[in-house]
């Protein structure tokens, strides 16, 4: 019979934690925006806003949100999941507005 070693199953939700949220008032339609996740995994954006990655890896990262047009981004949140299937809790992304070109 062949040995095997211990097999360990991961049922543990990544944790997802805003680092900089985008400023409150901001005039470009591709705000940064970093945030840090206990696993890597795939993204998943829900409310108005939009990733311009959909992977993540452990730790900080640094990504750019893509919004449709000016006006108020507050139901933006987003969660990941990761390669084992677990799904993280949503993460609310602090509300900012893009202000319209003003030309």
């Amino acid at each position: 019979p062949l040995q095997v070693g211990k097999v360990r199953i991961d049922t543990t939700p990544p944790i997802l934690e805003e680092i900089k949220p985008v400023p409150e008032k901001i005039s470009k339609e591709r705000p940064s925006y970093s945030f840090k996740t206990s696993e890597s995994g795939t993204l998943n954006f829900f409310g108005k806003c939009r990733g311009n990655v959909d992977k993540a890896v452990k730790g900080i990262n640094h990504i750019s949100l893509i919004t449709a047009e000016p006006g108020v981004y507050n139901d933006c949140e987003m969660s990941i999941t990761d390669y084992s299937n677990n799904k993280s809790l949503p993460l609310k992304i602090s509300p900012f507005i893009v202000i319209g070109d003003s030309s």
